[in-house]
């Protein structure tokens, strides 16, 4: 006789909830509405909910894409020329993956196969900027404008960008930097910005 799975009280909430929500006949809830609904976060609620389909407790059409597989689909969406060997998609994928995930470094290098030491320098950029609030995710892109405002806070974990007076940013001398090495390596965008100071001191 096999050896019944010792569960957790998470697990044993989130077992219930499934259940009852069987029982209503609900359609396949979205995992963030199940999240919400035991109040935890979507990475954790998802590895729950794998623990509990491999002890065979819950059908396997409640599966869900990994969180690495979503975050690359979220961005890819989000912005199509954007690729895994830009710069700037590493940090773009870390914020998107503590959406999921929280404010855990070790988890979103895990789940996101970064580098510990790169990902912990996110984190503390993360949370100095105020992107991460204690455990939590401090903020929310669901907003008209937050497309924009995700990207901007990209450039924050990736360090090019930080945030003054909440919700302000200022180039870092590290994004100052790149942007001189972008018009280094082209000339005729040094020139057109050169060309466009001279008009705006002039007046025209």
């Amino acid at each position: 006789m096999a050896k019944e799975p010792k569960l957790s009280r998470d697990q044993e909430r989130l077992l219930v909830e499934l259940f009852e929500a069987n029982q209503r006949h609900e359609k396949p809830i979205p995992l963030a509405e199940l999240a919400r609904r035991v109040n935890r976060r979507i990475g954790d609620v998802e590895r729950d909910m794998a623990f509990l389909q491999k002890a065979g407790l819950i059908g396997k059409e409640s599966a869900t894409a990994p969180i690495r597989e979503r975050v690359v689909s979220a961005l890819k969406e989000m912005d199509p020329n954007l690729s895994e060997t830009d710069p700037a998609w590493a940090p773009a994928a870390f914020l998107a993956a503590s959406i999921f995930l929280g404010a855990d470094t070790q988890a979103i290098a895990d789940e996101m196969e970064f580098d510990p030491m790169v990902a912990g320098v996110y984190g503390e950029r993360a949370r100095f900027n105020g992107l991460w609030n204690g455990p939590d995710f401090a903020e929310g892109y669901l907003c008209e404008e937050g497309g924009t405002k995700f990207f901007l806070d990209a450039q924050v974990v990736g360090g090019n960008l930080k945030r003054v007076n909440g919700d302000k940013y200022q180039m870092t001398d590290a994004g100052k930097a790149e942007i001189e090495g972008k018009l280094a390596r082209n000339p005729k965008a040094r020139a057109l910005l050169t060309k466009l100071r001279k008009k705006r001191l002039d007046g025209q």
